[in-house]
């Protein structure tokens, strides 16, 4: 027997400890495909945890650099199907190669934000502009991952959701998202930015459950986003888009301990990472 909601599903399993067994009700993420029609054509699919869908395509086509104004985007439709979900989203003044640019090959998974794309311009570290660094001091850290955690009740329930948040210049936790995959929850985050209207409005903060990669940075940077603090350890392309765009980089933020990568007040590195 199953009971399905938005984000979660209820089963009976059989749980394990030693020698005992014993079935119970266990919660259980979804996780479903959601495909991307943008002007009648259709983009790409990615596979989520069903909410905040509007959100999760427009911080894509922010993250991807293609929209930027909340007034050329409009979301026209969002189809539950039996197996495979659709949003369907008008953006106005596209210009007509952005779509081939953005089309995968084949379908993106969770757990990657570049799978499909072809050579090395998909990995040179672009960001909106210069980028605004939020000095977060590592005391007040604990507290915003804190703060995070009381706002995700599908982890709560599952154990099995990333999740991002957004921190303002007061030091407050303004948004948190959550979803299967660490990239789509930092796109919800950015889409969240784009249709409030706060694009570029002040310096912020992204926190992010995973690791820090290449992807969680780039995705910052393009969000407009100067510091970015991972929960755990940063890879070594993540260091060196941060030195390139002047992102403010912690990792391994854990209780009373963070690991500062690297910040553009140290200047630049003597050597590349």
């Amino acid at each position: 027997m199953t009971d399905e909601v938005e984000g979660a599903l209820r089963r009976r399993v059989l749980r394990h400890e030693g020698p005992d067994a014993a079935w119970q009700d266990e919660a259980l993420v979804v996780e479903r495909p959601l495909y991307f029609v943008i002007n009648g054509e259709p983009l790409m699919a990615t596979m989520r945890t069903p909410g905040d869908d509007a959100d999760l395509v427009a911080g894509y086509l922010v993250t991807e650099g293609v929209v930027d104004d909340p007034a050329r985007l409009t979301i026209l439709k969002n189809i539950r199907g039996p197996e495979v979900d659709t949003i369907c989203v008008g953006v106005l003044g596209l210009d007509p190669g952005a779509l081939e640019r953005l089309r995968r090959v084949g379908a993106s998974v969770t757990s990657c934000g570049v799978c499909g794309r072809e050579g090395a311009a998909a990995f040179t570290p672009r960001a909106r502009g210069p980028l605004r660094p939020l000095e977060v001091p590592t005391a007040q850290i604990p507290a915003l991952l804190d703060a995070m955690g009381r706002r995700q009740p599908l982890f709560e329930a599952t154990g099995g959701l990333h999740a991002a948040a957004l921190v303002d210049e007061a030091l407050e936790v303004v948004c948190v998202k959550e979803d299967i995959g660490r990239h789509n929850a930092i796109d919800k985050a950015a889409g969240w930015l784009l249709r409030q209207g706060m694009l570029d409005a002040a310096p912020l903060a992204l926190i992010s459950s995973g690791r820090g990669s290449f992807e969680v940075v780039q995705k910052a940077a393009m969000a407009g986003i100067g510091t970015v603090i991972c929960v755990s350890a940063a890879s070594s392309m993540a260091v060196r888009v941060a030195q390139a765009l002047g992102v403010r980089l912690f990792g391994f933020a854990r209780g009373r301990r963070a690991v500062r990568y690297w910040d553009p007040e140290w200047g630049a590195p003597e050597e590349p990472v």
